[in-house]
């Protein structure tokens, strides 16, 4: 075989957890998606493990993961995110890169990342090595082998990455066509300058390195890379195929086509862009004289025989090298903005990165054999927080048995220094403004960094910290700069083990069942007592005492606390750090005498004399708490509401349904009403763990009858968990025909309450059981519940069926949407 196709994806998305929790809180500007995570995840990571490819009619003839197709990697701290919140979206990434072992002679078809998207050129040599030995650990752990290739952050590199990379094993990397400098051919006398139009891009090349060892590079196709990203050349899966393949040249040696774009491309910058490549795929797969590879398989089978040098300190998405980062390079967004705050952010996250490197090396030595190998080795921790997997990090890099109070200041120490790499995620200066979501992330972790420096350290860095960051000026007329991002945006956001506190306590005054914890904290109730005195909306008052516990660097405190809700959103009372469990049944015994004879607010003076630290309001809540704990507050409010407007569709449904026969527009205060109730009505019934279709049917079918528009978007979301508790069921009996028809029914059911949609789990599902092991299809028996379920998602089972010879993404939305 001479011609060859790869086609690389770079997945990523900047880590979104609030440092202090490591939980991703709620992002409006994501809506209706909780945070960007999952609605990229929605839009493109999920889709493209299971890519729709459409035969005549709009019917599906195959479904694919594209990952097994192409060559990809991820970011590892998005795989940290998608392994918790979107498990079948992450198991579908380890099964394609086990199926394009087995496609790809062995080579498997992802490739590791340098850990957390750092610009390795800006960094410093430690930060350098660690970030690549931790992008390849990440790796190990997750696809269970040893990567063959690393993509560097923005392809951003030097000789001192590459060295780097060949230190760590790493065979290749993949950069753009305007990072070759020159290269020099077995028969050339000396090397040729080269620039973006004159390199041949369809060969590897091996670059020497000055220690000695070699890596191979590809520069990928620019020009056609950016048609994709950039050109619409999605837009028809045909067309895609075609641009690839008409790319060869007439030459009869090996070749090999490829092309390197953001990931997210298939489907979230551009949707459908996930069915576009898999036409594309499934097209070039059929082609008997081309061969879809990755770049493994391609170094293995075709070893360089070109030398190139590359442009030192160079990157893909800037053209004046690496910039972007750290000057006020001309890159930008809008064509009336400026970044001069770059170079002031990137200072100052230098010179506290300097201070807090010091304070490592001070205050680590006493603690491990080599604090910069620990550091190295901490990887081990991050991937796995369980107990035994911190202590062998301990007795491997110990200098002596530690206490259990020298472990919390090792743990410490290494949290530091996690956050000081984080802070230089490169998305912190890709955008236009430092008061984009992405700075005021990376800031987060400069001060959560700062935060366990100065705890460790005993010395104030923090306003240091914003005098250096004052010179980092804002864009936009009317706001300020990078200070105020920490003061504004990053400091109300700090949660310590005290505030952990207050969402027990407040839950507990409020009656809440859950218990509150995050991914960094944990919470070990050791008393409580509520009282009130019975009157419906009177105030309830909790007394307690807890434990609370950092999981990460094993920090902990006991606290006190005396909260009362005094009515509808109003909270009151204070919390403290409270050892001695005697003295404090003592002090609640008093605080609930006050409170049971009456004193609510002498009970609640007595609590704010003895307890640090006040609680005055639900604003001490975390953003998704705060949401939670409204919503379940004016429930009793929204009943109300929904027993009037009840009232009025009973009273008005016999006029609603004359008016229905007549040509008249009804009142939209009468239409409204009825919309809500009978939504209401359906919604209910959806959630139900079987529901009743007869019931539902019953339902639209009213809302039809009275020309009564409903919620489709709030009906969808509804629809789609009804149909995912009914494969979860056809899951556990597969041979069973009931749950079979019961998913057929809500099938149906959502196509009449929704437009466009979610069928992507149903379909998956009744795919999995038609196509055997092999990839042998099996048509279910015409008139079975599975043959008409399979007619009703628009699945064309048969083997081998031909795609049709026109664009892959559809000109409307069809029933296989993501809703």
């Amino acid at each position: 075989m001479k011609r060859y196709v790869c086609i690389h994806g770079h997945f990523y998305q900047p880590p979104r957890e609030n440092a202090w929790t490591e939980i991703v809180e709620r992002q409006p500007s994501a809506r209706p998606y909780h945070d960007w995570n999952e609605r990229i995840t929605a839009e493109c990571y999920g889709p493209n493990a299971r890519a729709r490819v459409l035969g005549e009619g709009d019917r599906i003839v195959q479904i694919v993961n594209n990952y097994a197709r192409m060559s990809f990697n991820v970011g590892p701290t998005l795989l940290s995110w998608l392994e918790e919140a979107s498990p079948r979206s992450y198991a579908a990434l380890l099964e394609a890169d086990a199926e394009s072992q087995t496609r790809f002679s062995g080579h498997g078809s992802a490739i590791a990342q340098a850990y957390s998207h750092m610009i390795l050129p800006l960094a410093s040599p430690r930060d350098r090595s660690t970030q690549v030995r931790w992008g390849v650990r990440d790796f190990e752990h997750r696809f269970g082998r040893k990567p063959e290739g690393m993509w560097l952050a923005e392809t951003a590199v030097d000789t001192a990455s590459l060295e780097a990379l060949a230190a760590e094993g790493i065979l290749y990397t993949i950069l753009s066509p305007r990072q070759a400098k020159s290269v020099r051919g077995p028969a050339d006398p000396a090397p040729v300058l080269v620039n973006e139009a004159t390199l041949e891009t369809r060969r590897a090349y091996r670059v020497e390195l000055p220690s000695g060892r070699s890596i191979a590079v590809f520069f990928y196709d620019g020009g056609t890379s950016q048609a994709v990203a950039f050109e619409r050349l999605l837009a028809d899966g045909s067309g895609f195929a075609k641009r690839l393949l008409k790319t060869f040249k007439n030459d009869p040696r090996p070749q090999l086509v490829h092309i390197a774009t953001d990931g997210e491309t298939y489907g979230h910058h551009h949707r459908f862009g996930e069915m576009a490549l898999a036409w594309a795929t499934t097209a070039i797969d059929r082609e008997p004289d081309v061969r879809l590879t990755n770049y493994g398989e391609f170094l293995d089978r075709h070893p360089p025989e070109y030398v190139a040098e590359i442009v030192e300190r160079s990157s893909w998405s800037c053209f004046h090298g690496v910039g972007r980062w750290s000057a006020d390079c001309g890159c930008r967004m809008r064509g009336d903005s400026n970044q001069a705050w770059r170079g002031p952010l990137r200072e100052a996250l230098d010179h506290l990165r300097f201070k807090l490197d010091a304070i490592f090396e001070a205050e680590a030595a006493p603690l491990f054999r080599d604090p910069w190998e620990a550091r190295d080795a901490y990887i081990e921790v991050v991937l796995d927080r369980a107990e035994s997997v911190t202590q062998a990090f301990f007795a491997g890099h110990e200098k002596h048995p530690l206490s259990a109070e020298e472990k919390v200041r090792a743990l410490r120490l290494m949290e530091m220094q996690r956050h000081a790499m984080l802070m230089y995620t490169s998305c912190g200066w890709f955008f236009d403004d430092v008061f984009g979501l992405e700075t005021t992330q990376i800031l987060q972790y400069a001060v959560r960094a700062l935060e366990i420096g100065e705890h460790l350290s005993g010395r104030t860095m923090l306003d240091r910290f914003l005098r250096d960051l004052e010179p980092a000026k804002s864009t936009v007329e009317g706001t300020l700069g990078a200070r105020e991002v920490v003061e504004q945006k990053v400091l109300p956001h700090r949660v310590d083990l005290e505030r952990v506190g207050m969402h027990h306590a407040v839950f507990s005054a409020l009656g809440v069942p859950q218990p509150f914890a995050t991914r960094a904290h944990e919470i070990e109730p050791l008393t409580q007592r509520t009282e009130s005195t019975g009157a419906p909306g009177a105030p309830v008052l909790a007394v307690g005492r807890m434990r609370v516990r950092h999981r990460f660097t094993r920090d902990e405190a006991t606290q006190a606390f005396a909260v009362a809700h005094l009515g509808e959103q109003k909270i009151g009372g204070a919390l403290s750090r409270w050892e001695d469990p005697t003295s404090f049944e003592t002090f609640a015994g008093e605080v609930l005498h006050r409170f049971k004879e009456g004193d609510a607010e002498g009970a609640l003076d007595l609590a704010r004399t003895r307890l640090a630290t006040r609680v005055e309001s639900l604003d001490v809540l975390l953003v998704d708490e705060h949401q939670r704990i409204f919503e379940a507050l004016i429930a009793e409010t929204m009943s109300r509401v929904d027993q009037q407007f009840r009232r009025i569709h009973e009273d008005c449904s016999p006029l609603l349904r004359y008016i229905a026969t007549t040509a008249m527009d009804p009142p939209r205060s009468l239409r409204t009403a009825t919309r809500l109730v009978l939504g209401a009505d359906i919604a209910r019934e959806l959630s139900r763990e079987l529901p009743s279709f007869e019931k539902l049917d019953r339902l639209v079918g009213e809302a039809r009858s009275l020309d009564v528009r409903l919620d489709e978007e709030e009906l969808g979301v509804f629809a789609a968990r009804l149909i995912e508790r009914l494969c979860a069921q056809v899951e556990a009996s597969p041979g069973d025909e009931g749950p079979l028809r019961l998913l057929s029914s809500a099938v149906e059911l959502a196509k009449e309450v929704t437009h466009g949609p979610d069928f992507t789990r149903a379909q998956d599902l009744v795919w999995a059981l038609c196509v055997k092991a092999g990839g042998a299809r099996v048509a279910p028996l015409p008139g079975s519940a599975l043959a008409v379920l399979a007619e009703r998602l628009h699945l064309s089972i048969q083997d081998a069926p031909p795609i049709r010879r026109r664009s892959s993404v559809p000109p409307s939305r069809p029933p296989t949407s993501r809703g």
